[in-house]
């Protein structure tokens, strides 16, 4: 395996070499791909789209030199191993390893689909520790984040599906305000943490709302801690069968359409609330 290493400094001779062309990337060092925009450089993915770019494989090291990744830059790129980020990040971009940690195969002799890889992120959560944003669909169906818990005392904002159907176990954010930043899908979207099966704890005290589809599937969802909430949008606790109770805030206004729909063993306490419960 390569390890892939580079400094700043290294960084800018070869943009002075490296002569500009038509490809995503300005240039190359050891099997990465760089952009430069004035006196930016960020890391970018290889070929002429992100939906298509699937070249990174083995382990790749970001250094701390890095302070920003493109959007996408390694998404699909199944073949990677490992994948140490840069602690200096602040923002983790849309799309960055969506997919990438699974494969369409065979699986056996009568099925195929997407199976999971052996990728492993090593630092996130010391990254998410500096993060402030994160995209929609980061993380989305990432493998190799089993048994990671995230401590982000500085984020505030979290895109559509930002960590949709990953491996994480528990996740704080003590700031954070916006569960459904981008939008992208209308004002009502948002699946922030959809399908995390192993996802047991959450703690975000100052966001307002709890968008659609929020922590729907949770299965293994058991502590919610939303002091802040005026807000629970349809479907947003969906599924959530290892949640036998959680405290609803007084300031509380409206519960959505199925809320807490398929969630038989929710005991709800809460104060002002004018929508359909939807408890199932």
């Amino acid at each position: 395996m390569k390890h892939l290493f580079f400094t700043f400094t290294l960084m800018a001779v070869f943009a002075a070499l490296v002569p500009s062309t038509m490809s995503a990337h300005d240039f190359e060092v050891d099997g990465i791909y760089y952009n430069i925009s004035g006196s930016n450089v960020s890391v970018t993915y290889c070929g002429s789209s992100f939906f298509n770019s699937t070249d990174y494989s083995g382990v790749v090291v970001i250094p701390d030199s890095v302070t920003y990744i493109g959007e996408g830059a390694f998404r699909r790129c199944s073949h990677l191993e490992e994948v140490t980020l840069s602690e200096s990040l602040t923002e983790i971009p849309s799309d960055l390893f969506r997919y990438a940690g699974y494969c369409y195969r065979q699986i056996d002799e009568d099925t195929s689909g997407y199976a999971p890889t052996n990728l492993r992120i090593s630092n996130l959560a010391a990254v998410m520790e500096n993060v402030t944003s994160v995209g929609e669909w980061a993380f989305n169906i990432v493998g190799g984040l089993d048994g990671v818990s995230i401590y982000a005392p500085n984020l505030i904002s979290l895109g559509d599906h930002a960590f949709d159907q990953s491996d994480i176990v528990s996740f704080s954010a003590p700031q954070c305000t916006v569960l459904n930043a981008t939008q992208y899908n209308g004002p009502n979207y948002g699946a922030v943490f959809n399908e995390c099966k192993s996802l047991k704890t959450v703690s975000l005290a100052s966001a307002k709302e709890i968008p659609y589809q929020t922590f729907m599937g949770c299965k293994a969802l058991s502590s919610v801690d939303i002091p802040s909430a005026a807000v629970l949008g349809e479907s947003a606790f969906s599924g959530t069968v290892s949640l036998n109770s959680i405290y609803l805030p007084e300031g509380l206004t409206t519960i959505g359409k199925d809320a807490f729909g398929g969630s038989r063993r929710t005991r709800q306490v809460h104060s002002g609330a004018t929508a359909n419960t939807g408890v199932a």
